[in-house]
């Protein structure tokens, strides 16, 4: 038995030494499968939604003009699935792509950051 366990620990010490380099092809295939580069780092904002409003008017997105809060929204228009926030011309080039789904429930990713 305590051959078998020093063979078995001979045999996990040197399949642990070997070492398998990195080819520069190997390399390219894992980042192209990663997708392009940079990335852009996105957050989702949903515009019917109260918190999400007030997180925006707390970070002064308002006051740089790329969004219009609608603070006094009333009971028809809230079924109606009037958004609480609306974008201006000035936020478009924060925009990310979103689904039809996403879009008609009136939630929109915009970018926060590029990745490197």
């Amino acid at each position: 038995m305590k051959n078998l366990s020093f063979v078995l620990i001979a045999v996990l010490c040197l399949t642990g030494c070997t070492q398998k380099e990195l080819t520069t092809e190997e390399a390219i295939q894992f980042l192209q499968k990663d997708g392009p580069y940079p990335r852009a780092a996105g957050h989702y904002i949903f515009c019917r939604d109260r918190a999400h409003a007030k997180k925006v008017l707390d970070k002064g997105l308002e006051q740089q003009g790329l969004v219009i809060v609608n603070r006094k929204l009333n009971i028809k228009e809230v079924l109606a699935k009037k958004p609480y926030i609306e974008f201006t011309e000035k936020a478009k080039p924060y925009f990310l792509s979103v689904s039809d789904g996403d879009r008609s429930d009136k939630i929109q990713q915009v970018r926060l950051a590029d990745q490197e």
